[in-house]
């Protein structure tokens, strides 16, 4: 393993940003989206983002994409930019597996 990565290992992979989003995903009912999960354990959306992902790499994590689109939000505007770019919507939800055996 590279000096790097070894150093940055348990910076990135901090337990205060993936226990919370693992417990919120468990209590939730049905599917939720990042945003959800940001606000739900009142961390920031790119470290939602970036635990999301890793967990749905994993495969604890499921990742579906909506029918829909939202549009682009400028945060100068405060409003959504009409005929802008659109962001696809995704909900996440937690991978109850059975046990094996």
């Amino acid at each position: 393993m590279p000096r790097s990565a070894a150093n940055l290992g348990e910076w990135v992979n901090e337990p205060y940003v993936t226990d919370p989003v693992i417990a919120f995903l468990k209590a939730a009912e049905f599917p939720v989206l990042m945003r959800e999960v940001a606000e739900g354990c009142a961390i920031p959306v790119r470290c939602a983002n970036r635990v999301l992902l890793r967990l749905e790499k994993k495969g604890r994590v499921s990742r579906h994409k909506l029918a829909m689109q939202r549009h682009l939000y400028c945060h100068k505007l405060k409003t959504v930019v009409p005929h802008a770019a659109k962001r696809m919507l995704f909900v996440y939800a937690w991978v109850d597996r059975a046990p094996s055996g």
